[in-house]
């Protein structure tokens, strides 16, 4: 039950928060932040980054993701995927 009330609420506060957001941008970058423990997978965080409205910097942080392949072509099928999901990739 708990697990199932926190995508709820995941999945809600997303909507009312950020979904906006990226609706409004034009134009950003993605970055990401990379926690890696040896010998087990690496775990990454896209970041969206823009100005919004008056100019004040934006940074959506979209999802946190676990690559155990980190290869070129595996790393940017993943990221490729995510951003497609979120429409950013025409941005």
């Amino acid at each position: 039950m708990t697990n199932e009330f926190i995508l709820q609420v995941t999945k809600k506060c997303f909507a009312k928060y950020v979904t906006p957001l990226l609706e409004a941008c034009v134009t950003c970058t993605t970055t990401f932040d990379l926690w890696t423990i040896k010998g087990t997978s690496n775990t990454f965080f896209l970041v969206v980054n823009f100005l919004y409205d008056n100019w004040e910097p934006k940074h959506v942080r979209l999802r946190l993701f676990e690559a155990s392949n980190t290869t070129n072509v595996t790393l940017a099928k993943q990221l490729h995927e995510l951003l497609e999901k979120f429409d950013i990739t025409k941005k």
